[in-house]
């Protein structure tokens, strides 16, 4: 997902996501334009982000807030939200950088390994996010299916929580 900050006044339609000015807050347009031009705010969305987080083995792991290389722990958000109402993407770059990073999706290769992740509640402030005990697969930039096991790379979980 690709949020770009706007003039909410320039916002054309109901549904479209702008950032405030003023506060730096996400929002989801809604409604009629009023006469100045704004739109409605309804929700405002908060997040979590882990930071970049170095790790080189990624089988059968549970990534989370820890920063120590290969630590397994849970994704602690501290958004007072059960897992159902959270939004979660995982990025991973091969340098710590934005600029290099991709956004993993769920992705299974074939029934021959166990590769991909899954989100497990542990409660409103918590959960796990555990890979497969092969690693994750994800779609290179030629458009085939490359394996995520033992690069020495980084991930960083981004968490959103709408208001």
């Amino acid at each position: 997902m690709t949020i770009k900050k706007v003039d909410q006044k320039n916002t054309k339609a109901s549904g479209d996501l702008y950032v405030d000015d003023d506060s730096n807050e996400l929002y989801v347009a809604y409604g009629k334009k009023r006469d100045d031009g704004s739109l409605t705010k309804i929700s405002g969305i908060s997040s979590y982000n882990t930071g970049w987080i170095n790790r080189s083995d990624w089988t059968n792991v549970k990534m989370g807030t820890d920063t120590a290389k290969n630590a397994d722990s849970n994704v602690t958000h501290s958004l007072a939200a059960a897992l159902p109402s959270l939004i979660v993407n995982l990025f991973v770059s091969a340098t710590g950088a934005d600029s290099d990073c991709f956004l993993i999706g769920q992705f299974e290769s074939n029934g021959a390994t166990t590769t991909g992740y899954t989100l497990i509640s542990v409660d409103t402030n918590n959960f796990t996010f555990q890979t497969g005990t092969s690693g994750l697969y994800y779609i290179n930039s030629g458009g085939s299916a490359t394996l995520l096991d033992a690069e020495d790379w980084y991930y960083k979980i981004i968490v959103y929580k709408a208001a």
